[in-house]
């Protein structure tokens, strides 16, 4: 009767790792509370992540070939037209055309940024980077489209901030996607700050803070995920690709960093990232 008690929890569990194999992922049975017990807990957590792992692979497969699956479907029936002599290859054709194959280029290239900065390939060139001078360079890059939706655009850095250790263009890119979702989501009359603190001895808090539609709560914990959009109506014209943030969690993560959302429905939302600061060379000897 032992011996039974053993061997059919194991026979069980190499019943379901052989179906995890062949791409069913079995949950078996917990009957006891020792070691074997323990040994089918762990199976199940692990087949459950496997599940959902698989689950988000063909999401993010979907998702890529509906993205390009639009602009595709505009240079196809654009060529074809022109192929057929129903539309004159006028400059504003050719234009649109070039604009279409742009933004292939820049999705296929964020989708590159964003395999190599998971899989922890990307590489960084890490020196001291002034905040300051970060935080100006993305405001400048956004202020023109702020201004033409009627958006305040406002930075308050307080003086002494320590430089952060990290990649200025990588960074850059950060607070430029958190900027750009911002004022995607705020009202004309709204604002977005920009905010910066320095946090304990070894870390740099920025926060990009917005008072536009917020975000509900049960999407929260979604944000950065690839291809998010709190709104699934939004086409990529008014609501992005939805990589940007996706983008910004994982150059963040890259640099040892962190990043996180707070935000309430109707209110606005505040995107935050803390980074290690640049450490002083030693002294010479």
């Amino acid at each position: 009767i032992q011996a039974r008690r053993i061997v059919a929890p194991v026979r069980a569990l190499a019943d379901a790792a052989r179906r995890v194999a062949g791409g069913e992922f079995a949950q078996i049975p917990v009957t006891s509370q020792d070691e074997l017990g323990e040994m089918a807990v762990a199976f199940n957590t692990m087949a459950a992540e496997l599940k959902q792992q698989h689950t988000l692979r063909r999401r993010v497969m979907a998702d890529i070939a509906h993205e390009l699956r639009t602009p595709l479907s505009v240079l196809q029936i654009d060529l074809e037209s022109i192929e057929d002599g129903l539309t004159e290859p006028t400059p504003e054709v050719v234009t649109r055309l070039r604009e279409e194959v742009a933004l292939l280029n820049r999705l296929v290239e964020d989708l590159r940024m964003l395999s190599l900065a998971e899989a922890g390939e990307l590489n960084l060139e890490v020196q001291p980077v002034d905040l300051g001078h970060l935080v100006h360079t993305a405001v400048k890059r956004v202020r023109s489209a702020a201004q033409e939706k009627g958006v305040s655009l406002t930075s308050e850095l307080p003086e002494g901030l320590p430089a952060l250790a990290g990649d200025a263009q990588r960074l850059s890119q950060v607070l430029s996607n958190l900027l750009s979702n911002a004022l995607r989501h705020t009202a004309p009359g709204g604002q977005i700050a920009i905010a910066a603190e320095q946090v304990g001895g070894d870390d740099v808090r920025v926060a990009v803070q917005d008072n536009g539609e917020g975000i509900p709560a049960d999407e929260l914990p979604h944000v950065f995920e690839r291809f998010y959009r709190a709104d699934r109506a939004r086409s990529r014209d008014t609501g992005g690709s939805g990589l940007g943030l996706a983008i910004a969690r994982s150059l963040v993560e890259a640099h040892g960093g962190q990043i996180w959302v707070e935000s309430v429905e109707g209110e606005g939302s505040t995107f935050s990232f803390s980074l290690p600061v640049a450490r002083r060379p030693e002294p010479a000897q």
